[in-house]
């Protein structure tokens, strides 16, 4: 839920400050993680403008990395893989 703090254009509050260092940074990864939800929601597609997000496959298990620098890769977690699979019921 780390992303709430970005999505909702929150850098800026005193506390949230403390936790993202609300710097320039802070607030260029709250523009991504804005965008990316807003595309989401009308289009389906997190996607944007030198950001594009690739679904969730078995063969390819990719995974949207929202920070500095942006980026759709694969989960490169073997526990947290297993645990998904799982939880899809595809061990």
């Amino acid at each position: 839920m780390d992303d709430d703090t970005y999505t909702f254009h929150n850098v800026y509050i005193p506390v949230v400050t403390r936790a993202t260092g609300g710097g320039e940074d802070a607030h260029k990864v709250q523009d991504v993680v804005a965008t990316a939800w807003l595309n989401f929601a009308k289009t389906g597609s997190p996607s944007q403008d030198g950001l594009e997000w690739k679904p969730y496959t078995e063969d390819e298990q990719n995974t949207m990395v929202l920070k500095e620098e942006s980026e759709c890769r694969d989960l490169g977690d073997e526990t947290l893989r297993g645990l998904i699979m799982s939880a899809l019921g595809q061990e």
